[in-house]
């Protein structure tokens, strides 16, 4: 296929696509001066790792197709902090993605239910659906989820980098043969009961399996990599995937680049499309998103520096024999199956009114249509 009509091909994917990014901090761009998300942020060449924290931007947004991103909370964990304070932390942070609702009000859109979601992408807006990147700032306290769940929060990672309530870190020798506690597996239960999303990334494979035996739903993973090939302890066995799969979850595949090759601040696009080969084989395309970690991360792969370089994402599936259906399940379709299970049913959605643009359009006559 001529250059111009592949480039316009992918472009027709990502076009009919969902396009959801499964983990992100969007939320931290206030904490860069003079940011704004309406600006085209300074780039360097897409093939280069960036080291550094503001990596969206709306234009990149647009530019991508992107129907939505998971906004995810960070209270900063200091293991002497009082438990009341995380929680304000967290809420904070709730407040800060409420702001960028405001501020980019014709651009961004809190999302809670499968429904909000159909209309965000109806209305050419982008979905943030809110999440909360450790349990710490629960403390022990089952009310603090219920406060946040009314707050808009839709998914729960119970792991981070320091001990909770919930589970022991997974990082510490002491914490990665541990199950999930007693406070832990209550807030498993009541998240079931309010209709969020369950994300183990983090996890230690003990309290892995315990979140799979009491959830009743769609369990995610929203930013890891396949432990086969990159033998990080974030990254999920090969049984963890199956298992992950068989409660109709994601796998959302990392950007970051030690989590693809070790020990490698150079993982190639390349990389990251082999980790995703290994885990379709696996359990089949119908198991995998992405997870980027935008804003959070230290170092993302080369090739995927912000969101633009989505469509040679699509070029290289496509020239690993994947169809047009399975790319677009792995940009997001899978992603929202499980999202809309889990919190809420969509309305009928019609066309979005957002489209992917190419360079090469004003040289042909008409894009080459897709069968997804």
């Amino acid at each position: 296929m001529p250059v111009c009509r592949l480039e316009l091909y992918c472009a027709n994917i990502l076009n009919r696509s969902w396009v959801i990014d499964m983990h992100t901090h969007v939320q931290f761009a206030e904490r860069f001066p003079r940011r704004n998300l309406a600006r085209r942020h300074l780039n360097l060449h897409l093939s280069l790792p960036r080291w550094g924290n503001a990596r969206i931007d709306i234009p990149a947004l647009r530019a991508a197709g992107v129907n939505a991103m998971v906004a995810s909370i960070y209270a900063m964990e200091f293991p002497f902090l009082p438990a009341h304070l995380h929680f304000e932390n967290a809420l904070a942070d709730l407040r800060a993605i409420e702001r960028l609702t405001r501020c980019y009000a014709d651009d961004l859109v809190l999302v809670r239910s499968g429904g909000d979601l159909d209309a965000a992408r109806q209305s050419g807006r982008v979905g943030l659906i809110v999440a909360l990147e450790g349990a710490h700032a629960l403390g022990s306290d089952i009310a603090r989820l219920e406060t946040l769940h009314e707050s808009g929060l839709r998914s729960l990672q119970p792991a981070h980098w320091l001990h909770n309530a919930c589970v022991k870190a997974n990082w510490s020798w002491w914490g990665r043969g541990q199950p999930l506690m007693e406070f832990g597996r209550e807030v498993v239960k009541r998240a079931n009961e309010l209709g969020i999303l369950l994300d183990v990334a983090h996890m230690s494979s003990r309290a892995l399996r315990d979140v799979f035996e009491l959830a009743d739903g769609p369990v995610i993973c929203s930013h890891a990599g396949a432990r086969a090939l990159c033998n990080a302890k974030r990254n999920l066995f090969d049984e963890e995937i199956r298992a992950l799969a068989a409660t109709g979850g994601v796998l959302g595949m990392t950007f970051y680049p030690f989590y693809l090759r070790r020990f490698s601040p150079l993982a190639t696009l390349g990389r990251m499309v082999e980790h995703i080969d290994h885990v379709v084989q696996l359990v089949g395309p119908e198991h995998v998103g992405l997870g980027s970690d935008y804003n959070g991360a230290p170092a993302i792969i080369c090739g995927l520096r912000d969101y633009r370089g989505l469509p040679e994402f699509v070029e290289r599936l496509l020239a690993r024999g994947y169809r047009p259906e399975d790319i677009a399940g792995i940009l997001g379709g899978n992603f929202r199956r499980a999202f809309v299970k889990t919190c809420g049913k969509p309305h009928h959605c019609p066309p979005p009114q957002t489209r992917v643009e190419s360079r090469w359009e004003a040289l042909c006559d008409e894009c080459p249509q897709s069968p997804c």
